[in-house]
């Protein structure tokens, strides 16, 4: 049956916008209306920390779809993916290898022809590879399950997509980038007491994100049962023997 259980997109959501956060921010630390602090200075770092607490927490989760083109090895990571977790190809599990193992057991495997890929190996933090090369190409044969940044608001009525309670961290730690902006003037006296509420409130989520997080998944079956917990026995030897060049 078709693969279904992609990822949704409709994460939790903070409870304030862009504009709410820029008056919240000036607000608590006493500079509406200065111009030493610019809404440009907070919409960054706000996006900043957003990015880090994805980073940092490996929180958010999506999925996207490529095609699959024929004689085509190699393909670039989408925009903001931190880490693979899964592909598909063609609605089928793939296993996951890495270069080294196949530079040991075959060592012209890039020369190898092509087929249907069975494995995937990942490029750094760059872009991901098949195994072997696949033989045509398909619209939308590759699904992609990773870790992400999470998407920044666009404009003031959009909210920050954060695990539930993180625009408390977003706050906290925007208002230790202004002081630390301010570190000359009033600022200087406030970084202290910002330090550290805002590693409470980084610490906070922390704890809440892995009382809801799942643990590591076991997979039950062997990799000659397809689709039934393991992964699928395509019938191919990723080091049978071919000749060199």
């Amino acid at each position: 049956m078709p693969l279904t259980d992609v990822l949704l997109t409709s994460y939790p959501r903070s409870v304030i916008t862009q504009t709410g956060m820029l008056d919240r921010v000036r607000g608590d630390i006493g500079m509406r209306g200065n111009s030493l602090l610019t809404d440009a200075d907070i919409i960054a770092w706000s996006n900043e920390l957003s990015d880090e607490i994805a980073q940092r927490f490996r929180w958010y989760r999506t999925s996207a779809t490529i095609d699959s083109v024929a004689n085509q090895k190699e393909y670039p990571f989408p925009t903001g993916l931190t880490s693979l977790l899964e592909v598909h190809y063609n609605q089928l599990p793939m296993y996951p290898m890495q270069i080294s193992d196949f530079q040991m057991g075959l060592a012209y495997w890039r020369r190898q022809g092509t087929g249907t890929p069975q494995f995937f190996y990942v490029l750094g933090n760059s872009g991901f590879g098949l195994h072997p090369t696949p033989g045509t190409s398909i619209a939308g044969g590759i699904i992609l399950f990773y870790e992400a940044l999470p998407p920044h608001p666009v404009n003031g009525t959009d909210t920050y997509t954060v695990p539930n309670g993180g625009e408390r961290a977003i706050i906290s730690g925007v208002k230790l980038r202004a002081a630390e902006k301010d570190s000359s003037g009033e600022g200087r006296a406030r970084m202290e007491v910002y330090m550290r509420r805002h590693e409470e409130d980084m610490l906070m989520l922390q704890r809440a994100i892995e009382s809801a997080s799942e643990g590591e998944g076991t997979v039950i079956g062997s990799d000659d049962t397809p689709e039934d917990g393991g992964y699928y026995n395509w019938g191919f030897d990723p080091f049978a023997k071919i000749a060199g060049p």
